[in-house]
């Protein structure tokens, strides 16, 4: 997730809990203060694992119950975190931090990646047992009970591997007056683990950024068909070929058995704007049937063409 989003999601959060109205997010903790590194990493560790693979967010420097933004020290979080991390058996939670103006304060932002469950933390009573597998439930975080690690384990999907070789974007005037008709390309390579991979369109995502105007654009995933290469090994079609002058039916999604070559196309029409002279980053996300977490590519995009109502991007 990239820091404006992450910023975004923090903004809308503070909005809700300083207007009295429910964050209703079992992804997002706020602390008025830093925790003790023994109690956030319990915390964390509970909290990640019940995430299933979505990130979670944490929020230093708000008090929920008093509706009010209090602040944080972000350069804290220089010692706190090592000693949090000290807490895990092996991995913890990869950690994106941000610090936000919020009405005058400085609130810190946590991001917590979720998708390496599960997490362990050392046991504070001692004894025979070392480690604990910790699960979130509401605002309590205990020990995990068993169909708690069914939910976990039966979301660790093995993903496919994924590599981007070709990107390309293009924006053309629409159809209706000051619009603008936009096409995202992407060329993968993408080889499934052992076994039949497939990929839903209705859960993949995908958008545009343009860091310098700070505008993202949504797009529709509308495609995912392999490439036609000679001599590639075939791969399960979305369906049969319609015979002429049947009803044409819309694909929904991409089963893959071998490793091919794919293209992923996404479109939208927007309302004008520019200039269509900075850089794009474009971000695809597949989420295969299964899985909790999703697979990203991300295209850092450059112009190639620029025109008046019209501009491409490619990668490389």
């Amino acid at each position: 997730m990239r820091k404006h989003q992450v910023e975004s999601w923090a903004l809308d959060v503070l909005d809700r809990a300083t207007s009295g109205k429910p964050v209703e997010d079992s992804r997002v903790e706020l602390k008025r203060e830093w925790p003790t590194p023994l109690e956030a990493a319990r915390r964390i560790a509970g909290h990640a694992n019940a995430a299933q693979g979505e990130p979670i967010l944490w929020l230093i420097g708000i008090d929920e119950r008093a509706q009010s933004v209090a602040g944080a020290e972000p350069k804290e979080l220089a010692n706190w975190y090592p000693s949090v991390v000290s807490q895990f058996d092996e991995i913890a939670p990869e950690l994106q931090d941000l610090a936000i103006q919020y009405h005058g304060v400085t609130i810190v932002a946590l991001l917590f990646e979720t998708d390496r469950a599960p997490f362990l933390v050392k046991n504070p009573s001692g004894g025979h047992i070392d480690w604990e597998v910790l699960w979130r439930e509401g605002t309590k975080t205990r020990s995990v009970r068993r169909t708690n690690l069914v939910t976990l384990l039966s979301g660790i999907t093995a993903l496919p591997d994924v590599e981007l070789l070709e990107a390309s974007l293009r924006a053309s005037p629409g159809n209706e007056k000051d619009t603008l008709q936009w096409r995202l390309e992407f060329t993968l390579y993408i080889s499934p683990q052992p076994g039949r991979l497939v990929i839903p369109l209705h859960r993949c995502k995908a958008e545009i950024w343009f860091p310098v105007l700070s505008i993202t654009v949504p797009l529709d995933v509308v495609h995912l068909d392999r490439e036609q290469v000679s001599g590639m090994p075939t791969f399960t079609p979305f369906s049969s070929p319609a015979p002429a002058g049947a009803p044409r039916y819309v694909a929904s999604e991409a089963v893959i058995e071998h490793p091919s070559r794919f293209i992923a196309s996404a479109m939208a029409t927007t309302e004008r704007f520019g200039p269509l002279t900075s850089e794009a980053i474009a971000t695809l996300v597949l989420l295969p049937t299964g899985a909790r977490t999703g697979v990203p590519i991300v295209a850092y995009l450059r112009s190639i063409n620029k025109g008046q109502y019209s501009a491409a991007w490619a990668f490389p």
